[in-house]
């Protein structure tokens, strides 16, 4: 049988065939994961104890792998599904300071329990910009979370960094005959990313985080370009940032 592209397929079609696709899964995912449990149950946990003979250890061992895995397939279908749904915003005009005051608020917390200084720096009197606040919420949280793991990792791994530190900003740019534009900023203090991931980290499922599913850098640039936007990584050994540049209105 030969497959051809549905013709002339819109974001929303593709969203749409998605859904169906992850909702087919999920059901018989859902249901794995639960029996799951109840073997676990029977079992009496996960977890080996002194009372476990080497079969029933085993068992838990493996049953252990078996929900792991399950878990992370779950997580790949979520990011599938965002990323499948990042193409069609739905736009209302509004102050990107106000998203990032909510952001800090919500992500501050999670970086400081990672030991990571979170810091927000706004610019005042923003022109509006005309976005879709779910989505812009999520590539921060993307990108964010890419840098504290990254200063998390760097840091377990002996790195010396004086104070991991994220800064999320906003700035109006002047982006040409075109008009104007605001520019979202998310930098780190780590090590930088190396040449040959920057080559291809854009990638549908390139990852170079273990288990990553590959679909968080490119749902960015897919949820940045829905709005009319542009979005380019600036990296060397003293950091790495982030620059994405929205039209403003």
């Amino acid at each position: 049988m030969v497959c051809t592209p549905m013709p002339n397929a819109s974001p929303n079609d593709i969203a749409v065939l998605a859904g169906g696709l992850a909702h087919e899964i999920r059901n018989p995912l859902s249901t794995i994961g639960l029996n799951l449990e109840l073997i676990a149950e029977s079992l009496g946990g996960t977890e080996p104890d002194e009372a476990d003979d080497r079969a029933v250890a085993r068992r838990k061992r493996m049953l252990r792998t078996v929900q792991r895995e399950c878990g992370h397939l779950s997580e790949i279908l979520d990011a599938f599904l965002a990323f499948a749904r990042a193409g069609e915003p739905e736009l209302k005009e509004g102050d990107l300071n106000d998203l990032l005051a909510e952001f800090a608020e919500f992500f501050g917390p999670t970086a400081k329990a990672a030991g990571v200084r979170f810091v927000a720096l706004p610019t005042a009197d923003l022109p509006p910009v005309r976005f879709d606040g779910r989505l812009i919420r999520q590539v921060l949280m993307n990108l964010a979370l890419n840098a504290q793991q990254a200063l998390t990792a760097q840091k377990d791994a002996g790195s010396e960094i004086p104070q991991p530190l994220i800064e999320v900003s906003t700035r109006p740019i002047l982006a040409g005959p075109s008009g104007g534009a605001v520019e979202l900023t998310v930098a780190d203090n780590g090590a930088g990313i190396p040449p040959e991931t920057r080559a291809t980290m854009w990638n549908p499922f390139y990852s170079s985080k273990p288990g990553g599913s590959g679909l968080g850098l490119p749902t960015v640039r897919k949820i940045v370009e829905a709005h009319g936007g542009l979005v380019h990584c600036e990296s060397d050994e003293d950091g790495t940032v982030f620059r994405i540049a929205l039209p403003s209105v």
